[in-house]
């Protein structure tokens, strides 16, 4: 079994997210043209953190199979979904999660098979989001 499904299979038993604890991330995108840094605290540890992500990511595929999420967008949807807090203070020791990797990593797992995501405000979010970045410029 790869570290993924573990991963998987952990949290599909899991009662709660959370493991009591705070930690800083920053999150980050190989395709960004100039580097961009959003740096954010939450109640999850990083393998919680990187699958969540991927949750948001995948469900937001399944509404607009061409939209890519940026930083922005997942932070929109974890500050006002799950808990997390974002600052623009530069967290030093701040796990750093590259969406484009966090993306590859998790593509063919199941990680929408997991309770604790499932949130029943997260698909109208999400359509909201693609249906800001879609619709016509008006001039």
């Amino acid at each position: 079994m790869s570290r993924r499904d573990e991963i998987v299979n952990s949290l599909r038993q899991q009662n709660s997210l959370s493991d009591g604890m705070e930690y800083s991330y920053v999150l980050t995108h190989t395709y960004d043209l100039k580097p961009r840094f959003f740096y954010l605290s939450a109640p999850y540890p990083i393998a919680t953190m990187n699958a969540l992500i991927a949750f948001i990511q995948f469900e937001c595929f399944e509404i607009d199979e061409t939209y890519g999420m940026d930083q922005t967008d997942i932070l929109t949807v974890l500050t006002q979904i799950y808990e997390c807090v974002q600052t623009t203070l530069v967290l030093p020791h701040a796990t750093e999660i590259d969406l484009n990797h966090n993306w590859e990593y998790w593509c063919s797992s199941q990680v929408q098979s997991i309770p604790l995501f499932q949130k029943e405000q997260l698909r109208e979010l999400l359509q909201q989001i693609v249906g800001e970045q879609n619709e016509p410029i008006s001039e």
